[in-house]
């Protein structure tokens, strides 16, 4: 129960009576009072404060400066006696209403009748009326509904706390099981141990951003030549192409052959020589054999080549190198290359006419058949308006021939002489 103003009054009256009946001077007793009237006219605190307690903190004031003792020591031990004794009957009634809630606050309640120091009135008579008629006492619901709920967060408050505890205890537990038998470490050695570490993880720390820098610098010189290589992208395709043609043209390109381009326009002009000298060829061997160019597939890759020539003969359907020709055959060939070779330059270049030749020897390697045959190719030319001249010792050959420049020799020297036929 809350003081109001009647239990003021009655408090400060009661005081009054202690230091009267305690003979307390008239000096002190103003004094005393003064600081009693101020506790309970200016205290903000008495508005909410029940009355035993507003009646103890009064008997304080009193006690700093008289040091009474309690005069209601005796009449409270008796009845905090006589309710511990009617404690059992009171809880069973608790139990049994409606509202035990209700029912505890309303006993708590009238217990506050036995306040000693702001009564003078209290007997057994009217204690045992004020418990019996308990539920006569009014309350202020909604303060009553307020207590109801913070009592009810109290309990849950309990009930965390305990559960709380109990998980506590259980980790306690466990860990002291786990602790069983080991050694205690050394706190101040573990302190020294993490600042070491710590020392050495800034130290990693600043290493690695250090590191972080340099790689945000290479990947910001390695996106700028990127950019340049896509940039200059186009300008190495150009220039792959430019070099493989320099190369070809060169006869330097890597895995073919060494065919330079004016070797590969020399061609072109071999080919024609062939075609014109094995018009004659073949006649000179009788369709025996004929002159082809190497084709550049079958060309080394290693050294100049391109102006080779290749035997074909037409009855074996087969190739070989013309180096393998007999003598005779080397001279039909070399003929029939030498007249092509004229063809060629008088077709070519139209101011160029080459009306003369002359062979030197090579006769004497022929059997006869081939000889007829090469004097015959040679007569054909003659009978174009040109003149050929033949240098041999071939006796054989002279027969063959109408007009003979003839050059002899004695003792006194060389000597020269026309046979016109």
């Amino acid at each position: 129960m809350n003081a109001d103003t009647v239990c003021l009054a009655c408090c400060r009256n009661k005081a009054e009576g202690l230091l009267e009946q305690y003979g307390v001077s008239e000096e002190t007793r103003e004094i005393l009072l003064k600081r009693i009237d101020k506790f309970l006219k200016k205290d903000k605190r008495t508005g909410d404060m029940p009355a035993p307690v507003m009646m103890a903190e009064i008997l304080s004031i009193v006690d700093e400066k008289v040091g009474i003792m309690d005069a209601y020591e005796k009449p409270k031990k008796k009845y905090n006696r006589k309710l511990l004794e009617m404690e059992e009957a009171v809880i069973a009634d608790i139990e049994k209403a409606e509202d035990e809630f209700l029912a505890a606050i309303q006993y708590a309640v009238t217990g506050n009748y036995i306040d000693f120091g702001a009564m003078d009135d209290v007997s057994e008579d009217m204690l045992g009326k004020l418990l019996e008629n308990r539920a006569d006492v009014e309350l202020n619901t909604d303060e009553l509904a307020r207590l109801k709920r913070e009592l009810e967060e109290a309990e849950q408050w309990i009930g965390a706390y305990q559960k709380e505890l109990q998980e506590l205890e259980a980790n306690r537990t466990l860990l002291e099981q786990q602790l069983e038998g080991k050694e205690r470490k050394d706190t101040e050695q573990i302190a020294r141990e993490i600042k070491e570490a710590s020392g050495e993880l800034e130290e990693i720390r600043k290493e690695y951003m250090k590191l972080h820098n340099t790689n945000e610098r290479n990947r910001e010189i390695r996106d700028n030549l990127k950019r340049n290589f896509e940039k200059n992208s186009g300008l190495q395709k150009q220039y792959e192409i430019v070099g493989n043609l320099s190369k070809t043209a060169n006869g330097n390109l890597s895995g073919s052959a060494k065919l330079d381009f004016e070797t590969y326009i020399q061609r072109q002009y071999f080919r024609q020589i062939i075609r014109a000298a094995n018009k004659r060829l073949v006649r000179m061997t009788s369709g025996e054999f004929i002159l082809q160019c190497r084709d550049v597939e079958k060309l080394g890759s290693q050294g100049q080549a391109g102006l080779d020539l290749d035997v074909y003969h037409m009855a074996t359907d087969t190739v070989r190198d013309v180096k393998t020709l007999s003598g005779g055959e080397s001279f039909m060939a070399a003929l029939s290359m030498a007249l092509g070779l004229s063809d060629i330059v008088q077709n070519t270049a139209g101011a160029i006419h080459l009306d003369t030749m002359f062979i030197d020897e090579g006769f004497g390697s022929l059997d006869d058949v081939s000889r007829d045959q090469a004097i015959r190719v040679l007569n054909d030319l003659a009978d174009k308006d040109r003149l050929i001249g033949i240098i041999s010792h071939v006796t054989e050959l002279k027969q063959e021939i109408e007009d003979q420049l003839i050059v002899s020799k004695d003792e006194k020297g060389s000597h020269v002489k026309w046979q016109i036929s």
